[in-house]
C-alpha cells in the first residue's frame, strides 16, 4: 500500500472522530484525518463532558453504567497518548427535592 492510500478516511475531528482515531491506531490501521476547525463546535465546547443523569427526574442515561467505564478508558488512553489531563469529575448536587414548582 503506498502512502498516498489510507485504510480509512475520517472527515472532522471533534470527538467521534479522535476517539475513531485512537481505536483504528489500537487496531493498527492506517488513516488520515480532514477537519475544518470551528471554533466554536460543540466537540470544543463541551470536549466530552458526560453527565449520569438526564431529565426533569434526573433518571440514569442510558446505559451509562456500560458507556461510562469505556468512556474513561478511552478518554484517559487519548489524554496519555497527548500527555494532558482529561478526568475532572465533579459531584453533581440536586438543588431542588423534585422537578414541580413550590412543592
Amino acid at each position: 500500500m503506498s502512502n498516498l492510500q489510507k485504510d480509512v478516511l475520517i472527515v472532522g475531528q471533534g470527538i467521534a472522530g479522535t476517539c475513531l482515531s485512537f481505536f483504528l491506531e489500537k487496531l493498527g490501521k492506517s488513516y488520515d484525518i480532514i477537519d475544518r476547525i470551528i471554533p466554536v463546535s460543540a466537540s470544543r465546547a463541551a470536549a466530552g463532558i458526560m453527565n449520569p443523569v438526564t431529565g426533569k427526574f434526573f433518571s440514569l442515561s442510558w446505559e451509562y453504567p456500560l458507556l461510562y467505564p469505556l468512556a474513561i478508558e478511552t478518554y484517559t488512553g487519548i489524554a496519555n497518548i497527548l500527555g494532558i489531563d482529561s478526568d475532572f469529575s465533579t459531584p453533581i448536587f440536586r438543588v431542588l427535592k423534585n422537578a414541580s414548582p413550590g412543592k
